[in-house]
């Protein structure tokens, strides 16, 4: 398990924008290809 720092930095996904909320339409699909539901998409 990693913290969602690491885990960001292994998938080349930016942090800030995670806790801002913007997630792009690239990010979700590598999130819910890791299994993790997306429900807000900028």
């Amino acid at each position: 398990m990693y913290d969602l720092k690491a885990y960001c930095e292994i998938r080349g996904l930016s942090v800030t924008s995670l806790y801002k909320g913007f997630i792009s339409k690239k990010s979700k699909k590598i999130l819910e290809k890791d299994g993790i539901a997306v429900s807000r998409v900028a």
